[in-house]
Order: C-alpha cells, then sequence, then structure tokens
C-alpha cells in the first residue's frame, strides 16, 4: 500500500462533516463525495482515540459495507508505512491535527483494529439486528439457535404455508376467497398478499379473521344486517322516476344520436323489474364509462330546460353510486383482508415452528427489544456501555422501524442518563433526493421527521448539531447538471417532501459534457408491425407496440456499436480517451421486453454486452442443457432428455442424425446409441458415457465441475456455442450446487428438485471488472455512475400503483387494503389514501429521475419508444416530456446522427484533446515467444436462437388478460393436451377418455365442449393426415438457416420420404375465412417452421398448415406465402416485420 494514491482534500463542508466532535446530519447531492465524507469520519474517530469496536457504522447494503470496510482498511495499511510526508499529507486532507502522537498513532492504528475481536463494526442495519437478538434471544422474544430465512427459503416456506391453508378441510371459506381473490388479481394478486405479511406481518396476525367484516362496516360506516342488493333496492324507488320517463320520452323525441341513446338507457331503466338491471340502466344514462356524472351538454340544447333536472338526478345517483361503492369495498377488501390474516397467522407459525426468522422480524424484535421495558432496559444498558458513535449511510432509504432501532441507540448520547465522560456521536447522511425504495418502505417525510427528532434531542448543546449540504459534485460535468437543475425547477420541490434543493456544482468547472435528446421513436407505419405489437402477451402497462420497442433496441445498438467501431470512434469529451464497452450504462425503468430486446440487439451486432443485472435460471440454455445431464445420469432411458443432450455441445449431432438414430430404434434411444456404429453417435456416446460414469456416488457440485473443468471441458463446449454470454449462468447454476448441498441435500435428484423448487434469480455484481456494455435498472444502478448513461425508456408512462392502500381502523395499526378498480366516489378516508398511495407513486416516479440523471459522468443521451394519440406525443408524466419541458427555453444546437437523423444537445466545456497514446506493457517484462504473445484467432460468435412461437404468436388485438381471457388460455392449453393424447386411442374410448382427463386436470371447464371440439376434428375424414399413425406430437425442433438459430416445438409433424407437414393448433375463437384472413403473425410463425424443416430435411417438399379448432379449419399456406416471411430478412431492421427475441 506504499504506493497509494494520496487523499483527496475535504472541501470545507466536507470537512466540517468528518469533524467527529460534533452530530452531523449531512444531506449529500449525488456524485459529492458522500462515501469519501463517510471514510474521512471513521478515520477521525479513531484518530481522536474512538475504540474500533465502539464505532457503528450502518450501510444500506452489504456491497456498500464491504466498500467502506475495504477503503478504511486499505487507508489505516498504508498510514502503518507511508513516509513521513505521505502520511502528513494524508491527515491534513481529512482535516485532522499532525503533530508527532497523531502520527505515531496513525501507523498503529491498522495493527489495533487487526487486534480488536469484532473488528469494526461496518454492516447493514439487518446484520446488526441479526447479532443483536441473537446474543439476547428470549429478551427479543426469538428462539434461541435461529436461523435467518434467505429470499429462497422463504418463497418456499411461502409456498408450504399457501399449500396448506388451501388443503385445509376445516376452513372452506379461505378457499372461496382465495377462489375470488385470483379473479379480482390474478397470480399475483396473492404473491401481493403474501408480501403485505412482511411489513404488516404482526398487524394482520394480531386480527381475527371473523372481525373483519365488523371492522370494515364500522369503518364504512354501513349497517351489520346489510347488504349491497338491499341498499339498492331500497335507494332506486326515492328516484323522480316519472319525471325521468318524461326526460326519457324527450331525449328520445329530439334528432340527435347521442341524446336518442341516454333516452333508451332511460327508459330500460323505468322498465327493468330486476334493481341490478335497473341501476346499470340509469347509470349509463347519467355517468360515463368511468362512473363519471356526464357534462350538462348530456341534455341537448334544444331541451336544456331539463338540464337542473338532470345535475338533480346526477346529485342522487351519486349517493346511490357511493353507498354502492362502501358495499363493494366491504366486499373486495374484506376478502382479500380475510386471506392476509389467515396466511400471516400460518406464516408466523410455520416460522415458529420452523425455528426461523425473516429480514423483517429481524428489525422488529430489534426494535422491541430496544424499545421495552426490564430486561430491554438492561440489554440498552449493555450496548450503552460498548458503542460510543454511530453512523448511518443510506438515510434516505431507511424506514420507520429501523429508525426506531437507531434512535434507541442514539438517544443516550443526547441525555445523561447511562451517559459517559466523553464526547458520544451521531452522523447521517443521506439524500432525500434519492429516495426510490418507497416498496420497502422508505420515506422522504420519515428522513425529514427524524432530522428534527434528533435536532430536538440536541436542544442542550445546539453547538454540537450540524446540518451540512453536499452540494459540490465530482462525478457529472457541468452539462449534466444544469439540466438536472432545469429539470428540478420544472418539477418542483414537491417530489423532495417541498425541501429546498441547492444547485448542483461541478467541481471541474470547465470540464466538456454533452446531453443528448434522440427524437421520441414513433411506431411504424407498417400495418403488419402494428397488428404484431398489438398481439404482444407481454403483461406490460406501456401501451407502445412490441415492434417499436425491439426497432429502439435495434436503434440504441446501432448507436453503440457506431461509437464502438474503429472507422468513427466516439471520444469523450472531458478526457479525450475512445470510449469502450464498460463505459456505456443503459438504464431503464423495469426489467421487460425492452430490456430482452437490447441484449438480442447488442449481440445480434457483436457488441460486447452484460446481459441484464438480474440473471433468470429458467431461461438461459446453458442452464437447460447442465440439467439435462443431471436428468440423464439418473434417467438414461429418458429419450426427450437424451435426444436434448445429443443435439446439444455435449453430443453434437445435427438433427438428421438424431432422426435416423431415432427412426431405427427398437428399444430406448440410449441402447440406440450404445449400439450404433456412426462415428458422430460414438463420439457423443463416449461423452456421455463418462458423464454416467462421474454420476457414481459424487454430490452434485463435483459432478458438475468435474464435466465442465474435467477431460470432457464442458465449459468450452457450452461456451464455444451460446458464447460468453453464456458464462454466468454456469457459475450460478455451481453455485446453486453448492447451496444445494449446503442445505444437507447432497444428491443429483435433490438438486434437481431444488432447481425445479422455485424460480431462481441471481443478481449480477454491477462492479465486476467486464469489458461489456451494462444494462440496469435504475433502482440497481442506484450509487453506480459511467461515462456514458443511456436512459432508454424515457418516454415510457409512469406505472400506476394498483396494490393496497393503508388505512387505520378503530385507532389500530396500519392495515393494508385492496379496493375494487373504478372507484368514483370512495368514502373520505379510503380516497385520501389513494390519493396518498398514487401522489407517493408519482413522487418517486420523479425522484427516480434524479436519480437517472445522476449517473453520467461526460456523456448523457435520453430516448424512447412512444405511441402518440390525438392529444399528445408521448405521456405528459414520462422522464423525456419533463426533460423537454425542463429544456424549453435553452437554446439547444441541432446536430445530425448516423443513427437517429437530427438530434437536439446541451452542451459545455471546451472538449480534451484527443489521447494519441496507448500504454502499453514494458517489452522487458514479457517473455519473447511464448503462445499468449501470439494473437488468437477470432472466436466466432453463435447465432442468436430464436423460437418460431416467440416470432409469431397469437398477435391478433385483444382485450386484457382478464379472468375470462385466463380461462381462455387454460382452455387453449387444455385443447392442445388432448390433440396429443388422444390421436393414438381407439376412436371408440376417445371420448371417454376426455371426459376423464378433463375432470382430474381441468374440472372447472366445460369439458363436454372441449370433448366435442376435438372429436368433430379428429374424426373428420380431411384431417386424416394430420393425426395419422406415425405423426410427431409437440416434435422439438432446431436448425441453422442462414447464421441463425431456430429452435422451437411443432403441434404435428408428420415426416414421410417425400415430404414434411407441419401443422400449428390454433385453439382461440378467430376464424379466418381463408388465407388471406391469417394473421401476419401466424404466417411469419409458420415460415420460421418451414425454413428450419427445410434445414433437418433436405431434398424434401415441406408443407405448413394452420387447423383453426373454432372451425374446424385447416389452412395450408402455399410456398409463395412462406417465402415472403423468411425468418433471416425478418430479423433485419429494414425487414418485412420485426420480431420478439426469444
Amino acid at each position: 500500500m506504499s504506493g497509494a494514491k494520496a487523499l483527496d482534500p475535504l472541501l470545507d463542508e466536507q470537512r466540517a462533516a468528518a469533524d467527529p466532535e460534533v452530530h452531523a446530519w449531512v444531506a449529500a447531492s449525488a456524485g459529492t463525495g458522500k462515501t469519501q465524507v463517510l471514510t474521512a469520519r471513521v478515520l477521525r474517530l479513531l484518530l481522536a482515540g474512538a475504540r474500533p469496536e465502539a464505532i457503528l457504522c450502518l450501510t444500506f447494503t452489504k456491497l456498500a459495507a464491504a466498500e467502506m470496510q475495504g477503503r478504511v482498511m486499505a487507508r489505516l495499511a498504508h498510514w502503518a508505512a507511508c513516509p513521513d510526508a505521505a502520511l502528513a499529507s494524508d491527515l491534513a486532507a481529512i482535516g485532522a491535527a499532525d503533530d508527532g502522537d497523531t502520527r505515531a498513532l496513525a501507523r498503529r492504528l491498522f495493527a489495533r483494529v487487526l487486534e480488536t475481536p469484532a473488528g469494526l463494526a461496518i454492516q447493514t442495519i439487518h446484520s446488526f439486528a441479526q447479532g443483536l437478538i441473537a446474543s439476547f434471544p428470549v429478551e427479543a422474544g426469538i428462539t434461541p439457535g435461529f436461523q435467518t430465512l434467505d429470499d429462497r427459503g422463504a418463497a418456499l416456506l411461502r409456498r408450504r404455508v399457501l399449500t396448506a391453508a388451501l388443503s385445509d378441510p376445516d376452513d372452506p371459506g379461505f378457499a372461496a376467497d382465495v377462489a375470488q381473490v385470483a379473479l379480482d388479481g390474478g397470480e399475483a394478486r396473492l404473491a401481493e398478499i403474501m408480501a403485505a405479511t412482511g411489513p404488516h406481518g404482526d398487524a394482520l396476525a394480531a386480527l381475527r379473521v371473523e372481525a373483519v367484516a365488523p371492522m370494515l362496516r364500522r369503518h364504512l360506516g354501513l349497517p351489520e344486517d346489510g347488504s349491497a342488493a338491499a341498499a339498492l333496492t331500497a335507494a332506486l324507488p326515492g328516484l323522480p322516476w316519472a319525471r325521468i320517463g318524461e326526460l326519457a320520452a324527450a331525449m328520445l323525441s329530439h334528432d340527435g344520436s347521442n341524446a336518442n341513446a341516454l333516452g333508451r338507457h332511460m327508459q330500460a331503466a323505468i322498465e327493468a323489474a330486476d334493481p341490478w338491471a335497473r341501476w346499470t340502466a340509469i347509470r349509463n344514462a347519467f355517468f360515463t364509462g368511468k362512473h363519471e356524472p356526464r357534462a350538462p351538454g348530456m341534455v341537448p340544447k334544444a331541451l336544456e330546460h331539463w338540464r337542473p333536472f338532470a345535475a338533480e338526478v346526477q346529485a342522487a345517483l351519486t349517493d346511490i353510486q357511493a353507498e354502492q361503492e362502501r358495499w363493494a369495498i366491504l366486499d373486495v377488501g374484506g376478502r382479500h383482508l380475510r386471506v392476509a390474516v389467515r396466511l400471516a397467522q400460518d406464516w408466523q407459525v410455520a416460522k415458529a415452528r420452523a425455528g426461523v426468522i425473516d429480514y423483517d422480524d429481524m428489525i422488529r424484535a430489534a426494535a422491541r427489544l430496544l424499545g421495552g421495558e426490564g430486561a430491554a432496559e438492561w440489554v440498552r444498558f449493555k450496548l450503552d456501555s460498548r458503542i460510543d458513535h454511530i453512523l448511518v449511510d443510506e438515510a434516505q432509504d431507511t424506514n420507520q422501524l429501523q429508525w426506531d432501532v437507531i434512535r434507541a441507540l442514539a438517544e443516550e448520547y443526547f441525555a445523561g442518563k447511562g451517559q459517559r465522560e466523553m464526547f458520544r456521536s451521531l452522523f447521517v447522511v443521506g439524500d432525500f433526493k434519492q429516495s426510490i425504495f418507497r416498496f420497502q418502505g422508505a420515506d422522504p417525510q420519515v428522513y425529514a421527521d427524524k432530522r428534527e427528532d434528533f435536532h430536538d434531542l440536541c436542544a442542550a448543546e445546539p453547538e454540537r448539531w450540524k446540518e451540512l449540504d453536499l452540494s459540490v459534485n465530482f462525478r457529472s460535468s457541468p452539462a449534466i447538471l444544469a439540466l438536472v437543475d432545469q429539470v428540478i425547477a420544472h418539477i418542483g420541490t414537491g417530489p423532495f417532501n417541498n425541501q429546498p434543493v441547492p444547485p448542483h456544482v461541478a467541481r471541474k468547472a470547465g470540464a466538456a459534457g454533452v446531453v443528448t435528446l434522440w427524437p421520441p421513436l414513433l411506431p411504424a407505419a407498417d400495418a403488419a408491425a402494428d397488428a404484431a405489437a398489438a398481439d404482444s402477451e407481454e403483461d406490460d402497462d406501456s401501451d407502445v407496440p412490441l415492434a417499436t420497442e425491439i426497432a429502439m433496441a435495434h436503434r440504441i445498438a446501432a448507436s453503440i456499436a457506431h461509437w464502438l467501431s474503429d472507422a468513427e470512434p466516439l471520444i469523450l469529451p472531458a478526457t479525450g480517451r475512445r470510449a469502450a464497452p464498460q463505459d456505456i450504462l443503459v438504464l431503464v425503468r423495469a426489467r421487460g421486453r425492452l430490456m430482452n430486446a437490447l441484449v438480442a440487439a447488442l449481440h445480434e451486432r457483436r457488441v460486447p454486452v452484460a446481459g441484464v443485472d438480474r440473471l433468470n435460471l429458467s431461461e438461459p440454455l446453458a442452464v437447460a442443457d447442465l440439467l439435462a445431464l443431471v436428468q440423464f445420469a439418473l434417467q438414461p432411458a429418458d429419450d426427450l432428455t437424451l435426444a436434448a443432450l445429443l443435439v446439444s455441445p455435449f453430443g453434437n449431432l445435427d438433427h438428421d442424425q438424431l432422426t435416423d438414430l431415432a427412426a431405427t430404434r427398437t428399444g430406448t434411444l440410449w441402447s440406440a446409441v450404445e449400439a450404433s456404429a456412426v462415428p458422430a453417435v460414438q463420439a457423443a456416446r463416449s461423452v456421455l458415457a463418462e458423464v454416467l460414469r462421474l454420476a457414481g456416488e459424487v454430490s452434485p457440485y463435483r459432478f458438475l465441475e468435474a464435466i465442465l473443468s474435467g477431460p470432457l471441458q464442458g465449459r468450452q463446449r457450452l461456451l464455444g456455442r451460446l458464447g460468453e454470454e453464456a458464462r454466468d449462468a454456469i457459475d450460478a447454476v455451481l453455485d446453486q450446487a453448492l447451496a444445494c448441498e449446503a442445505a444437507g441435500a447432497a444428491s443429483l435428484q435433490a438438486f434437481l428438485v431444488w432447481m425445479a423448487a422455485e424460480a431462481l434469480e441471481v443478481k449480477r455484481d454491477p462492479d465486476a471488472p467486464l469489458d461489456a456494455v451494462r444494462l440496469m435498472t435504475v433502482h440497481g444502478a442506484k450509487g453506480l455512475e459511467a461515462p456514458i448513461v443511456i436512459l432508454a425508456d424515457a418516454c415510457a408512462a409512469p406505472r400506476t400503483d394498483s396494490g393496497p392502500v393503508t388505512l387505520g381502523f378503530d385507532n389500530g395499526p396500519q392495515l393494508p387494503l385492496w379496493l375494487p378498480p373504478g372507484l368514483a366516489a370512495p368514502p373520505a378516508s379510503v380516497a385520501r389514501a389513494r390519493d396518498r398511495r398514487d401522489a407517493d407513486a408519482a413522487d418517486e416516479h420523479r425522484r427516480l429521475l434524479y436519480v437517472a440523471l445522476t449517473r453520467p459522468r461526460e456523456l448523457l443521451f435520453i430516448g424512447g419508444a412512444t405511441r402518440p394519440t390525438k392529444k399528445r406525443l408521448m405521456p405528459e408524466a414520462s422522464w423525456y416530456a419533463f426533460i423537454d419541458a425542463a429544456l424549453a427555453e435553452t437554446p439547444l444546437e441541432t446536430v445530425v446522427d448516423p443513427v437517429w437523423g437530427d438530434v437536439r444537445r446541451l452542451a459545455s466545456g471546451t472538449p480534451a484533446p484527443p489521447a494519441t497514446s496507448r500504454i502499453e506493457p514494458a517489452v522487458s517484462l514479457i517473455p519473447s515467444d511464448p503462445w499468449w504473445t501470439r494473437p488468437a484467432p477470432e472466436e466466432a460468435r453463435p447465432p442468436r436462437p430464436l423460437s418460431p412461437s416467440a416470432l409469431g404468436p397469437d398477435m391478433l388485438a385483444q382485450p386484457p388478460p382478464d379472468a375470462a381471457r385466463q380461462q381462455a388460455a387454460r382452455r387453449g392449453t387444455a385443447l392442445h393436451r388432448l390433440f396429443e393424447v388422444l390421436p393414438g386411442l381407439p376412436a371408440d374410448v376417445r371420448a371417454e377418455v376426455a371426459r376423464q382427463w378433463c375432470a382430474l386436470n381441468v374440472p372447472d371447464l366445460d369439458a363436454a365442449e372441449m370433448v366435442a371440439t376435438v372429436l368433430a376434428v379428429l374424426d373428420d375424414p380431411a384431417f386424416a393426415p394430420v393425426f395419422a399413425p406415425g405423426a410427431l406430437t409437440e416434435a422439438p425442433l432446431a436448425a441453422l438457416v442462414d447464421d441463425l438459430v431456430i429452435a422451437g416445438s411443432i403441434d404435428r409433424l408428420l415426416v414421410t420420404d417425400a415430404e414434411v407437414l407441419a401443422v400449428d393448433f390454433k385453439t382461440g375463437s378467430r376464424l379466418p375465412a381463408s388465407l388471406a384472413e391469417v394473421p401476419d403473425a401466424h404466417r411469419q410463425q409458420m415460415a420460421a417452421y418451414a425454413a428450419a424443416l427445410a434445414r433437418v430435411f433436405p431434398g424434401r417438399r415441406v408443407r405448413a398448415a394452420l387447423l383453426y379448432t373454432a372451425g374446424p379449419r385447416l389452412i395450408e399456406l402455399p410456398g409463395h406465402v412462406l417465402g415472403e416471411w423468411q425468418p433471416s430478412a425478418a430479423l433485419q431492421a429494414d425487414g418485412p416485420a420485426l420480431i420478439s427475441p426469444a
């Protein structure tokens, strides 16, 4: 460490914050050297004589704690051996004394910290709480020897809790409530309720299920013995129906179509006998589809003397609507709360039985331990004698319960009770502008309240309390900071809890920087692309067509590839050096189809990309291949698994070879492999035989590691086929194998169960050294920076918060309350809670923009895809709209970009001269001619796999996936399964087998209708070729077509010596009348299948057809139609269609 870089001198406000003789509350804007100040504060405390074990530094993440620990220890190690001049420079930089005693102490600090048993306590608040309650478990009300639930363990335990509750025969009401909840919000709603058992767990568990309805009735002002139907029946007769009839007659006699329609609604209401039908009709007459009163113009001008009466009726109907909405809240909110209460109680019981606690339990237990009476006072006394200085990092992300723990620790510093004859300090640093973790309970108001709270505690020594703002930015160029200030001026201080925001000042005032606004990308005019985009099955709040998002990804990839090219490389303006892949950070608001499309587009242009910041282990092909090896080792006779392995990098057969091998077999596929004399099959056999040998009595990790790193060179096989991006997936599988073994499951079978038990997600290290473009969410990028930042989806609308509101009932704790959609006149308390939830979400959307804008150092690019409407080009609350409006009065230069055309720029500073030389290693240090000095041949990048079903899903415009559409999707899945099973059975037993299968697997669907649909197809002679003996069902397919790997499965495949027939089932309700009406998406899908089949079966005629079961009708696609949708052409940016990446 003797060669360590000298510390940069602290600025005046930084030095004041690092002073160990004051309590400091520091508001540190982005890029203002917060970590440097925090490190200096710890160093100053140690130099002032603080015991290492008496310093408690609480950080937000383990990564931040490790970075902080590393910085402090590295500096102390440097001080132990550095020259006096270097030590003096560092001491002066942090504002410490530079006398002989201080220098001597500084050189001893490294050894002192190492000799301290616990060392420096730099940790997350969860780690601190865990250690605290582990030391005092009985006092904390926790089972001694408890284990901490990680995310995976918690997910598995929650699943068991839910399964057990649903299977409880003594509580049929719970199952009924769950069924209704699933219809209200789908499977995601149950996950949402389970998540609520964390922050609201104690309050929910303290309720009784049977007390939920009375509690809600009292809050909503509803009678105990009433109902929505009874209330409606009682209210409707009070309306002036005679006068409404007169108004209806007048409206019907008017010559306006709108007036006639409203008059018909009124007349229908008068004639309706059923109260609900009457209510629906009269509401449709006087209210819009959003249940809002119609404007006075609903009554034509010629009848304007009726307008006062119409307003009176609307007022009366509003009262009825409000009452009905209260009953709806009781119904929807009640069943959600009952489910939440039952699950919260079962969750606590399950954790207690297993002897485990989750992260929320840790904080709650620590708060109880430190805030109670009796034994808690003794615990506080023990801590009071040990901890003298508390430092809190990322204070804006600390929630109320965590602050309760911190306050209990620190309040002794401000009171005489327990205080020793020394100054004991509190240091808090945060930035209310970067509070973006609302889902974890963070709130800028809590941050502000705690600042006032501690200020009041320090009232006896006001000179010891310092509130400091750090606003000098060491990260970003003046151009970027100017944009930040202008955006804040535009959106106001409301999102920042109405706190004043000081201007951002660049440390390097003359540094060059550029902000570039790319023009918003609009949907293509091509009708086919629009139709394909409109039918995206992605569950996304955005109305941007899928094709447009894919086009946006290709544009961004083209820009990055251009920047990194040798022909016209991008030069960083502040440093003058050429941009490299690791300099580029692409930010999106949320993971989704745009991020996936970006990965694919960058791969296509051969741009190194680190992939998304979180890796779902169910997706990578490398994971599927490794799990197939484990499955094969356990079940060599599993033909499907072996077939997948034979065409994987471990078998290297092509599909012709696999077909030849499988078609002639008389036993299992493995027996055919063992008997084959074909050299390629023999090579595969030797590999797989070694796999079986390695499987004998070894752990999952040793098995996989032996395959990957041993003579089989499995890692190189996978990387050679799938590219470097597969490396993370391979390492993640090995990590899971170790985790499985650590959990006590050391068998291959247990590992398969482990991997299948829950969807696994691996978070990539954002700071890992990797020369690749990084793709991250803004949440994930907090605390990071990059020379070049791209805001890729700045035109998107903010996501609406459809989660529960929080309300206090009967003066009790806050509880989550799920509301029915479309409330127009909810009770005041509910309206306030809903407005508060929506306002908090809107404010966080704006704070998230601040975080995004403060990530770049030199270059910021802002763009996004949008779908304009008649009223707007993009959503008014989109980030792009905010930025555009903020720069409305700022002169921007327009330049021509090779990818985007005319772009607008905000630039400042004089660019640095381009660097003309590169640092090269000394030749004398390198051996004269070893192998690593010779250039390696360029490794061919694998083609991007495409799935035909992803190329062309059923892209017909459909309404959102409500309960009915979800049931329709399940019906389609069931029909596919019946078409797989029944053709191989005798015709006389098909009907009974189908009925039994439906009763067992889909008892809630119309079995008779589905059986009739399937049998109508199977019994029709016109479809006999499709279901001929020997036809393959769900046939797997993979082929290389024009440098593209196409992989998928075909519903029905018939292969003869002369031709190949591929048929795909379409089970939707829409039936094309002819070939001309077949959706382009379906044509594109079948063209991809045909192209792949032509490659797999050269020389044979390939036919493709679609079987629409709603007819039933079989439509064959002629060759010229398939030729129009070749996948190789479709992949090009200017091709006939844009393709969703698989």
